[in-house]
C-alpha cells in the first residue's frame, strides 16, 4: 500500500494565502450578472483563471507550525535552537551504535466517530519544514474532523521510517474542528517533546536517542 505522500515544498505558506486570495477574487469579480469587467481588472482574472484548477469552491485549507523540543524542554530550531530543520540528528541503534535519524511530522485528518475509511486527508512534512499545509480538504458537513500531529522518526540506515512511542516524543493531543468550503483552520503551533534526547548533553553521545527503545513492539 502506497505511503503517506511527503511535501517538500519549502515555502507552501505565501504561496497557499497567494492562491486563496486570488480565488476569491475569481469568484468575486465573476459573479452572475456583474457584467463585463474594466480594463484594469482583466489581470487578477487571468491570474484567477491560471489558479482555478486549484481553487475548489468545495475545499478549504488545514495548516500548522510545530517545534521539537528535547528532554530539557529546550527548542532544536529557530527560534529557540541553533538548527534550521530536524536533519540529521544522530541517535543510537540496538547495539549502541551512532546512527543518523530526521524527525519530521505527519497530519492526519479523519472523520470523528468513524469506524472503517476514516482518513480524509493525511501528509507527511519532511524534516526541513517547520511548516505544513493540506489545501484540499473537503466540507466536513457540520461535523468536526479530528485532526493528529505525530512525529515521524526515519533512520538513516535504511529502516523504515516509525512513530515512536510516547515515552521516547510526545506529541500534542488531537485537534477538534469543522471545516467549510474555502474555510482556512490553523492549527497554530504543535510541540513535540524528544524526552529521550539532550542536545546539550556532555559528553554529547549520552545525548543521543535511542532508536530501538523508540520504535513500537
Amino acid at each position: 500500500m502506497e505511503g503517506p505522500r511527503v511535501n517538500s515544498w519549502r515555502q507552501s505558506g505565501p504561496l497557499v494565502y497567494n492562491l486563496r486570495v486570488r480565488c476569491l477574487s475569481h469568484r468575486r469579480l465573476t459573479r452572475p450578472g456583474a457584467g463585463p469587467p474594466p480594463a484594469s481588472r482583466l489581470a487578477p482574472l487571468l491570474l484567477a483563471a491560471v489558479c482555478a484548477p486549484a481553487c475548489g469552491d468545495d475545499k478549504g485549507f488545514v495548516e500548522m507550525n510545530w517545534m521539537f523540543l528535547d528532554t530539557n524542554l529546550d527548542g532544536l530550531t529557530y527560534p529557540d535552537g541553533d538548527r534550521d530543520d530536524t536533519c540529521d540528528l544522530t541517535g543510537v541503534d540496538g547495539d549502541g551504535q551512532p546512527v543518523d535519524f530526521s524527525l519530521s511530522v505527519r497530519l492526519t485528518i479523519e472523520r470523528s466517530n468513524c469506524v472503517a475509511d476514516c482518513i480524509v486527508r493525511e501528509e507527511t512534512f519532511g524534516c526541513e519544514r517547520l511548516r505544513g499545509t493540506i489545501t484540499d480538504v473537503p466540507d466536513s458537513g457540520g461535523e468536526p474532523y479530528t485532526m493528529r500531529a505525530r512525529a515521524i522518526v526515519s533512520p538513516g540506515d535504511g529502516s523504515p521510517p516509525f512513530v515512536p512511542v510516547e515515552s521516547c516524543v510526545a506529541g500534542p493531543g488531537p485537534r477538534y474542528r469543522n471545516m467549510a468550503a474555502g474555510q482556512t483552520v490553523d492549527l497554530q503551533v504543535m510541540q513535540f517533546i524528544a524526552y529521550g534526547y539532550d542536545a546539550s548533553a556532555t559528553p554529547e553521545r549520552d545525548g543521543y536517542l535511542d532508536l530501538a527503545a523508540c520504535r513500537p513492539p
